[in-house]
């Protein structure tokens, strides 16, 4: 799934690794690497960041990366996360379970769907959706197209596209043409992407050539996980000519995601990225430190969608010394995405009850 948190923290759209080049231009073997040992840390790491106290963002982001990476082990947290105090972790919550179908949290769910956070409300009402339950889901379309709040009406967009229901993209389509908010919008265009609306991947192409930074980098990765016939040759042409990293190493993931590797290298370089003393051009005008952590992140994501277990070593070491959670909770969720893919399932597998 991807991000349920962009209202809350949009900025965080959002050598070579494991080898020494000697002077004789050979290289060392490769690093051994304990997979099972490796999987329980980043598990491991992946659940305290689950409860980390100082930062919600980083407790929902680490539900998130749960839900993608080992499913059944969080579900416990999961289920936990719906009591939590901030309206941004709740709604990862409601959506997570949402699309585990999880049948033993329907009780808690409903409760949700009455949330004084009407965001939380539409993540709930999209759960009891997937459960069967369908008597509240037109409330979605009121607070889409009618609530006063743009964090809510992007929250509703984002949930109907995850819906999958073709049906609703003429409603994704007016929120995309008429909403006063750019994030709205562009959440409404890639619900509409992901059912595979071909108007609505014409308008996110044209943002991934020549949008704002931060509109770039989304357009990119909601055309990089569509049916659309031309995400290729876009991905190919930003990690080549894109004018920030950013956007480089958001297309580098999206290759990724489409089984390419071509921007291995520029994310394993960017994983120990350093702020220049002059100031470079970035997707956000925020400090170096800031910018710092935004880039390592994305080239952990990186990383983790690329799926090659060269990059174990860096990031291990990322996951273990980064100075930024942030940084090392995308580490540890990209060393669990590498070891899903090049380790049979059930080397890894830990079984969980479902109440």
């Amino acid at each position: 799934m991807k991000s349920t948190i962009r209202q809350f923290a949009r900025a965080w759209t959002i050598g070579v690794t494991g080898w020494i080049l000697l002077a004789c231009g050979c290289a060392t073997e490769p690093e051994r690497i304990d997979s099972v040992t490796l999987h329980q840390d980043a598990l491991s790491f992946l659940k305290y960041a689950s409860s980390y106290p100082d930062n919600p963002v980083v407790r929902a982001q680490a539900i998130e990366s749960l839900h993608e990476v080992a499913p059944r082990q969080g579900v416990p947290l999961f289920r936990e996360a719906l009591s939590d105090a901030h309206d941004g972790v709740r709604f990862a919550a409601c959506m997570v379970l949402g699309e585990m179908r999880h049948e033993a949290s329907r009780k808690q769910l409903a409760r949700a769907a009455d949330a004084e956070s009407r965001s939380v409300q539409a993540a709930a009402l999209f759960a009891l959706h997937r459960l069967g339950d369908t008597s509240r889901t037109t409330k979605l379309a009121e607070l889409l197209l009618h609530d006063t709040d743009e964090a809510t009406r992007a929250n509703a967009a984002l949930v109907i596209g995850q819906l999958g229901e073709e049906g609703t993209i003429k409603l994704l389509d007016r929120a995309a043409q008429h909403d006063r908010s750019p994030l709205v919008r562009m959440q409404a265009l890639e619900g509409m992407v992901r059912l595979g609306d071909e108007s609505a991947g014409d308008r996110l192409t044209l943002h991934a050539h020549g949008g704002a930074g931060q509109w770039q980098v989304t357009a990119l990765l909601a055309v990089a996980r569509s049916p659309l016939s031309n995400r290729i040759p876009l991905l190919e042409s930003r990690l080549e000519h894109g004018e920030h990293l950013e956007i480089r190493l958001a297309a580098a993931r999206g290759l990724g995601w489409n089984e390419r590797d071509d921007g291995y290298e520029l994310a394993v370089e960017a994983l120990n990225y350093e702020p220049p003393s002059v100031v470079i051009p970035a997707v956000s005008e925020d400090d170096a430190i800031n910018q710092m952590m935004r880039i390592r992140t994305m080239a952990a994501f990186a990383l983790g969608a690329i799926g090659d277990e060269r990059a174990l070593p860096a990031l291990r070491e990322a996951m273990a010394a980064a100075n930024d959670i942030r940084i090392r909770l995308a580490a540890a969720r990209a060393i669990l995405e590498i070891l899903n893919h090049t380790n049979p399932p059930t080397l890894m597998a830990v079984d969980v009850p479902e109440g």
